[in-house]
């Protein structure tokens, strides 16, 4: 694989893979053939694993299949991927799943907004159905599509059964969140602390700043998991796959992103 195009040459393997063109392959040469799909949050995460991992098993064809949340879990379910990275556990009672790290979500507004601080009953009335009662603060509430992975994992550590703003602006990506709220005056938004950039201002949530320290001694609470999932425990392949992932090789890549992973 030629690692200058990690992306493209994973996704052209996806292709050959579906449309039946690994059958090309000898068939006396042993192989380890993998399909990882991922959510809007893991893609990065999956490219550098499954990069990383074929360092170590030069032989395989590993497939990343990019797609959103919903697709990921019925693509697993059907069998048409051995896999998935999801960012926030899935409630699904037939999948099988193993926690591989941890990241946390993060409040951003406009670099302009005075705010330095939310917490959880400010938080609701901005992006639940009551709106804000501040006479000379108007905020913009930016959400993620409802099928999200970050929407899920905001819905149940901040909402918890309240409902949306009717105002809140739908945002399709994470970068496409930073974007809208980094170039709106009023926007507030979360979304996962990896896909982070200087575009916004990261607010504290309670107090607490969501720094790697506060993270890592459990002081930040808005923390997920990100689990490895599959239809059920993984063998052969797939289970060396995930056994590699949970190894201190694999791990070194998962912190990379997530570091707040080393002390969960």
């Amino acid at each position: 694989m030629e690692h200058s195009r990690p992306g493209s040459i994973i996704i052209l393997l996806a292709i050959l893979i579906v449309s039946g063109c690994s059958t090309l392959a000898d068939p006396q040469v042993t192989t380890t053939s993998i399909s990882l799909a991922t959510d809007g949050s893991t893609q990065q995460l999956g490219e550098r694993l499954l990069n990383a991992y074929e360092t170590e098993r030069p032989d395989a064809v590993l497939a990343l299949i990019p797609s959103s949340r919903s697709t990921a879990i019925e693509a697993v379910k059907s069998g048409e991927v051995d896999a998935a990275l999801l960012f926030h556990p899935s409630t699904d009672p037939e999948l099988y799943q193993v926690v591989i790290g941890y990241e946390y979500l993060v409040f951003i507004t406009h670099p302009s907004s005075e705010l330095i601080d939310i917490d959880r009953q400010t938080a609701r009335a901005i992006f639940g159905d009551q709106p804000v009662q501040n006479e000379t603060v108007q905020y913009l509430p930016v959400v993620r599509e409802g099928n999200s992975s970050a929407q899920i994992a905001f819905e149940e550590l901040i909402l918890r059964g309240s409902g949306i703003s009717s105002t809140a602006q739908i945002a399709t990506s994470d970068s496409n969140e930073l974007h809208v709220v980094g170039n709106t005056p009023g926007a507030i938004g979360y979304i996962p602390h990896h896909a982070l950039n200087e575009d916004v201002k990261v607010l504290a949530y309670k107090g607490v700043s969501p720094t790697l320290e506060n993270v890592s001694t459990n002081h930040y609470p808005l923390t997920t998991s990100v689990v490895f999932v599959c239809q059920s425990e993984p063998e052969d392949d797939l289970a060396s796959l995930l056994d590699w992932i949970l190894s201190r090789d694999g791990q070194n890549v998962v912190k990379l992103m997530m570091p707040g992973t080393s002390d969960n």
